[in-house]
C-alpha cells in the first residue's frame, strides 16, 4: 500500500487500484469489547464522509472513495 500525497488530498495506491482519502479514523472507535469492528456503525460514517471503500492500516481506519478509470473513445 503507497501513500502519494497532493497538496490537497491524498492518494491511496493498493494493488492495481487508486484511492481518495477522506478520512482516517481509529479502529477503536468502531470496535466492541470482543475487538470487532460494528459494521453498521462503520457503515454510518462511510455513508457520511461519502466514500465507498475502508482500508485499515495497523490501528486506522481509512475511508476513501475508488478513482474510476476515465471512459474514453477513439474516434
Amino acid at each position: 500500500m503507497n501513500t502519494l500525497t497532493k497538496p490537497s488530498s491524498q492518494i491511496l495506491q493498493q494493488g492495481d487500484e487508486l484511492y481518495t482519502v477522506l478520512h482516517v479514523v481509529n479502529r477503536g472507535l468502531f470496535t466492541n469489547s470482543e475487538n470487532v469492528i460494528n459494521k453498521t456503525q462503520l457503515g454510518y460514517m462511510v455513508k457520511w464522509c461519502g466514500g465507498g471503500h475502508v482500508v485499515q492500516d495497523n490501528d486506522k481506519l481509512i475511508i476513501c472513495s475508488k478513482i474510476e478509470d476515465a471512459q474514453y473513445e477513439t474516434i
